[in-house]
């Protein structure tokens, strides 16, 4: 039997949506992206501001809430 991927955390603290300003802890997951319009800057966006995102390493990280265990990382993460 072989194990799955080990799974992949946020570790850093969560606050508001950086475009709309929607606290990000009521939410099912949240991007880690490009924030549109800001010329490259990354933040953290929830997902209806996400809305066209491309999720890829250098691209994007979409994460959800796992119950227990904090947001882990559903798309975008490293290459295998």
């Amino acid at each position: 039997m072989t194990a799955g991927p080990v799974p992949v955390y946020f570790a850093g603290p969560i606050g508001v949506c950086d475009l709309c300003q929607r606290p990000l802890a009521g939410e099912a997951g949240f991007g880690d992206v490009e924030v549109p319009g800001t010329g490259g800057a990354w933040g953290l966006l929830c997902l209806p501001c996400c809305a066209g995102a491309a999720w890829g390493w250098g691209f994007g990280q979409r994460y959800e809430r796992q119950d227990g265990c904090g947001w882990v990382l559903v798309e975008g993460g490293p290459p295998a």
